[in-house]
């Protein structure tokens, strides 16, 4: 039997709704730009802060972090100093998001079934150790990005200054890395211990902000300068491909003089014979390839880019990664991405990424290797939206 709970959280009207995938709590922001976290279940708000200007918590955290400079027998915590609360003016409220363990697994393992189907089995997200005992609320303000743990009260935000004095618009969390993924090499599931963040900006750019640090550690760069205004992160497919590079050293191998030369010529001819024989008999050995994260993006001007984070080394704030695809998808502002499953049966089509317009919806169809030819096709839908 359908069943309706509903909550007045806030006399203004809801602008935001984010639904935790595991715990009973929603978070959302009003239009005065409140951001409140909601137990459905016991009916009480777990966490309450107006951001729309200079909050009083976060006012009271600046002056503590100040007191240093006056009294010189008080010493902060200097790893918090670079990411403390100042007064600044967080501004208008732009995504709400949860951030923990249980969110890395639910995305990971559900992007994985989407992409890859049942026949391959999920990464386990308990490897992502930044995240242990820690359940963070993301909130993306117009002038800074904050990050507020919900266990422990504590607060620490991403000001303009970090993202080059640009302003903050979106935020997707990314996984799997690769071989050049940052904090040291991935396990066999690309899984790396400190999650990316993927921070959208007016400025037509995403920046890679690796949460271990809070430090800026690449941009991925578009071909126009429009505001990014959604993000979504979709893995590639993985797959169990040959180990060509074994059989070009067996083939290197076989060329190289030996002890051979010194047989019999009939001898040699013979073995000469028998080697393509015998290497055509065994199976080409196969190594496993797993996915790594592709980030997808929008922009104001309709704009969609498909950006291949970990493709080259990371580690400063310089260094910029351009989109392996950049097209015009929409003739107005790209408002939403979202992924849908593909069929179990790999000879079908596969998934799908939904984008959404200003008055049409677009279709993007995921190729099964390679990020050149990761989108097969991209159907526009006209729809009257007004």
């Amino acid at each position: 039997m359908l069943q309706l709970r509903g909550f007045a959280g806030t006399p203004d009207k809801v602008k935001l709704v984010e639904f935790h995938p595991v715990q009973p709590w929603i978070a959302f922001a009003d239009k005065s730009d409140n951001v409140r976290v909601w137990d459905w279940t016991t009916q009480q708000i777990l966490h309450d802060v107006q951001l729309g200007g200079a909050d009083d918590e976060g006012s009271i955290e600046a002056a503590i972090n100040q007191v240093s400079a006056r009294d010189p027998a008080f010493i902060p915590n200097p790893s918090a100093l670079s990411s403390a609360l100042t007064r600044v003016a967080s501004g208008k409220v732009r995504q709400v998001s949860f951030l923990d363990l249980e969110v890395a697994y639910w995305q990971t393992a559900i992007q994985h079934y989407m992409v890859n189907g049942s026949s391959i089995n999920p990464p386990s997200a308990v490897k992502v150790h930044a995240l242990d005992g820690t359940r963070l609320l993301v909130v993306v303000c117009e002038n800074k990005v904050l990050l507020n743990d919900l266990n422990t009260r504590k607060s620490f935000e991403v000001q303009r200054a970090v993202l080059d004095n640009k302003s903050p618009t979106c935020v997707t969390f990314l996984f799997r890395g690769g071989h050049n993924a940052p904090g040291g090499q991935p396990d066999a599931d690309n899984l790396m211990t400190s999650p990316v963040l993927a921070i959208g900006c007016s400025d037509g750019s995403v920046r890679l902000l690796h949460l271990a640090t809070l430090r800026v550690i690449g941009k991925l760069v578009g071909s126009h300068k429009a505001t990014i205004t959604c993000l979504l992160t979709v893995p590639s497919k993985a797959a169990f491909k040959t180990q060509e590079q074994q059989q070009a050293a067996a083939g290197a191998q076989q060329k190289q003089p030996s002890s051979k030369q010194k047989q019999p010529k009939q001898q040699q001819q013979q073995d000469t014979l028998t080697a393509p024989a015998v290497a055509a008999a065994q199976p080409s050995p196969e190594i496993f390839i797993p996915s790594h994260d592709l980030v997808i993006g929008g922009d104001s001007a309709g704009g969609l880019y498909v950006w291949e984070p970990f493709r080259q080394i990371l580690g400063s704030a310089d260094r910029e990664v351009g989109p392996a695809l950049a097209f015009t998808g929409h003739a107005g502002e790209v408002w939403a991405l979202c992924l849908t499953p593909g069929p179990e049966d790999p000879q079908l089509a596969a998934a799908k990424v939904f984008t959404a317009g200003d008055c049409d919806l677009g279709v993007l169809q995921l190729a099964d290797s390679g990020c050149k030819q990761l989108l097969q096709g991209f159907e526009v839908q006209r729809h009257c939206c007004t």
